[in-house]
Parts: structure tokens; sequence; C-alpha cells
């Protein structure tokens, strides 16, 4: 995972540079081209202790992708785990 150096922004989080946080583990499913309704590249499933931000960077492989949003699903009321919805970040 990626996040921003804190810093002077003139852009928004785009012209931020960013730094490897850390590594973790998920289950990453990228989109077939035909389901972009949602203008979502991928989706990633990651464990409920998981500090992820919305504008963090995911790289998976060659390619990186911003966080657009972070989804707690329950079961019971317990977090069993995340969904992170993923746009490509062109230019990677």
């Amino acid at each position: 995972m990626l996040r921003a150096v804190p810093g002077e922004r003139l852009y928004g989080s785009d012209d931020a540079s960013f730094a490897e946080l850390k590594t973790f583990p998920l289950e990453f499913i990228e989109t077939p081209p035909e389901d972009l309704a949602n203008k979502i590249d991928a989706t990633a499933c990651g464990l409920p202790g998981l500090d992820v931000r919305p504008e963090d960077r995911v790289k998976s492989g060659a390619d990186v992708f911003r966080v657009q949003t972070v989804v707690e699903e329950r079961l019971f009321g317990v977090v069993t785990h995340k969904v992170l919805k993923l746009v490509r970040h062109h230019g990677s």
C-alpha cells in the first residue's frame, strides 16, 4: 500500500508523492471492461484490521490503483472484511 507523503499539494491527491507504507494480503478481482458502469476497474478484499483510506494507492504487480471507497462488510454486527473499490491510476 502506498500513502501520500504529507506536504503541499497544488492539484489534490494525484499531485502528491507516495511512499510505500506496508504490504498486506488481499483478494484482488479485476473487473471485466463490460462491467464498468460504476467506473471501477477492480475490487479487493482485505482483513478487518487493515488501515486503508480513500485516495491511498494499492500496487498489484505492475499496476497501481487508487482506492475509491472502503466498505466494511459485517455479519451479525461484526466486521468480517473490508471491500476496496479501485480505479486504475493512469500513468502506472
